[in-house]
């Protein structure tokens, strides 16, 4: 078994596994890495497929390059087509990453710096060497996590033929053999992977920048948390809404346990969260948690009452080490409502014997989980051609498209009621549309 420092949020996706052949020293794992549910900041990473030792015991995958994709699709497949990997994303956009013949740059390899004590730093020189005749129009260091660990220092030009480095005044030209280079820094502040890049932007079009990935990972001594505070929202909307959570309505994150040190460590004692936290997947007191292993937590926010709420749990090892989650949520009133548009159905004049179809949109407009119990219409000219199925689970913002039939025997005017019952934590409640037609001859 092994481990990465790396955490994947939620809507990350699955990972892909390539090789030359059968070699499975050429392996590699491939995996777009979303923060949470939005998708933004994505990067697609690819990791060795055969584990490091550790020393101490344990193994650990090592990931050896990552590039910045935008925001993600959820639950994002790489997909790999003869040298190549392919990444949709959320804004329509199909990204390609291999190696072409027609780059004006080429770069000196992904960065990978050593592991770097929290509060401490480490630097790499990084570089790009002019292909051809290009204009440079600037440089800087990027990351996927806030805050930025990585920073850029001053970049040099050295030209071909040359072995002075001269300074750089953005924009540049260089020519065929020219050489730009700079120190990246790595300081984390907070323990695990991180990705970042140093991209080089260029006049040439279509304007895409040239990046050297930037691959780090902060350490601390024995046990951490991949996040030491969390705020439990509802995202909607592939990102786009997100607010607090309703009473009642259950939200999870995944949290994961890892001990950063160079040695086993034991938990000692567990000091679980409070109120409308919980959690499950904690070890037992006693557990031995190898250096680089990561257990996954799973903790819970469920309001019972409106009102922002908080809480922490912390879990010490036999080193003297723990490691601390704060909790934070705020419970929404809880609302049952479902509407119907239109609110009231009018079919006007239908000739006798033909047939006049409208659909009847519903939507669950409250905040809490439901049920749809028994719905429809009592008969006469009007019809539902399809109906509700009992149980049918409605969340809120969720909706049903109901198509309402009228089909007069006779001249005269009819009226109808299409009724739509639901169930909540707070019982049964129903929803009136009336329906009007005039059968003319």
């Amino acid at each position: 078994m092994a481990n990465s420092s790396f955490t994947l949020g939620y809507a990350s996706g699955p990972p892909v596994i390539t090789s030359t052949g059968t070699d499975a020293a050429t392996g590699l794992i491939w995996e777009v890495r979303g923060r949470d549910g939005t998708g933004a900041g994505a990067y697609l990473g690819a990791w060795g497929l055969l584990p490091v030792p550790r020393s101490g015991g344990g193994a650990q995958l090592r990931e050896i390059w990552a590039a910045p994709v935008g925001t993600s699709a959820k639950f994002c497949v790489v997909a790999t087509d003869n040298g190549m990997v392919y990444v949709g994303t959320r804004d329509g956009h199909v990204l390609g990453f291999g190696r072409t013949g027609a780059a004006a740059l080429t770069t000196s390899g992904s960065a990978q710096f050593p592991e770097t004590p929290l509060g401490s730093s480490s630097s790499k020189r990084v570089s790009v060497t002019a292909t051809g005749t290009v204009t440079v129009t600037g440089a800087s260091a990027d990351a996927e996590s806030t805050p930025d660990p990585f920073t850029l220092g001053l970049v040099t030009l050295t030209r071909r033929g040359s072995g002075t480095p001269e300074g750089v005044r953005f924009p540049v030209t260089l020519h065929k053999g020219d050489v730009l280079r700079a120190t990246a820094k790595f300081a984390p502040t907070l323990a695990g992977g991180a990705d970042g890049v140093v991209s080089f932007t260029t006049a040439a079009k279509p304007a895409v920048p040239v990046s050297v990935p930037l691959i780090g990972n902060g350490t601390s001594t024995g046990l951490f948390l991949s996040n030491n505070s969390l705020t439990f929202h509802i995202i909607e909307h592939d990102g786009l809404l997100i607010e607090d959570v309703p009473v009642g309505v259950y939200v999870p994150i995944v949290d994961d346990l890892v001990n950063a040190g160079a040695k086993p460590v034991t938990v000692t004692s567990i000091s679980k969260p409070a109120g409308p936290f919980r959690v499950s997947g904690l070890p037992k007191a006693g557990t031995i948690i190898k250096p680089g292993e990561a257990l996954p937590l799973r903790l819970v926010f469920v309001p019972q009452r409106a009102g922002a709420a908080s809480s922490s749990m912390t879990i010490t090892a036999s080193d003297g080490t723990s490691a601390t989650v704060a909790m934070t949520g705020t419970g929404l009133r809880p609302v049952t409502n479902f509407t119907a548009s239109p609110s009231v159905v009018r079919f006007g004049s239908v000739p006798v014997g033909h047939t006049a179809t409208a659909m009847i949109r519903v939507i669950n407009a409250g905040n809490q989980p439901s049920v749809i119990g028994r719905s429809g219409l009592p008969g006469g000219p009007f019809a539902a051609p399809l109906r509700i199925p009992n149980g049918l689970p409605v969340n809120a913002d969720n909706s049903l498209v109901l198509p309402v039939a009228f089909h007069p025997a006779k001249a005269g005017a009819y009226h109808g009621t299409y009724k739509v019952t639901w169930a909540d934590r707070f019982g049964q409640h129903s929803l009136n549309v009336p329906i009007t037609g005039t059968g003319v001859g």
